[in-house]
């Protein structure tokens, strides 16, 4: 079965450059599509149900993002609110960086010309996967 989801931005918001921001969306259980502007991965829910969802943009400047999930049973609303939750996380859609770019405007280049909706690091949905990663991709020689 397959499911779409739909969370408005709100705010300037570029996926694209989200995603390549610091590797993070290379690392499994994500899936990065380059062709795609778009990753996916799949996660096993409070419920205990796995689910596959891939996330993309609309590509506007204040874009919605999209969210296909594809499971093997009907999802409750509860687990699709999980999934948008985890989704909303994942890419700090809650987060304001407005401090961020006033700071940047005051640097020199090419931290000046920081655009907004730029600037936003991709997550893990919860702090064990990023712990996990921090420790696998740190250098300790």
């Amino acid at each position: 079965m397959r499911t779409k989801i739909t969370i408005p931005a709100k705010k300037q918001f570029d996926l694209n450059s989200t995603l390549r921001s610091h590797g993070w969306v290379n690392l499994l259980p994500n899936i990065y599509n380059e062709n795609g502007r778009s990753f996916s991965r799949t996660q096993r829910l409070s419920s205990r149900i796995v689910v596959h969802f891939q996330v993309s943009s609309s590509g506007e400047k204040i874009p919605d993002i999209l969210i296909l999930i594809e499971h093997p049973k009907e999802l409750s609303q509860s687990e699709l609110n999980e999934i948008r939750e985890n989704v909303r996380y994942m890419l700090r859609l809650d987060e304001d960086l407005e401090e961020f770019y006033d700071l940047c405007k005051n640097k020199k280049s090419p931290w000046k010309y920081l655009s907004h909706g730029k600037g936003y690091l991709l997550r893990s949905p919860d702090i064990f996967e990023d712990l996990v990663k921090v420790i696998c991709t740190t250098n300790i020689q």
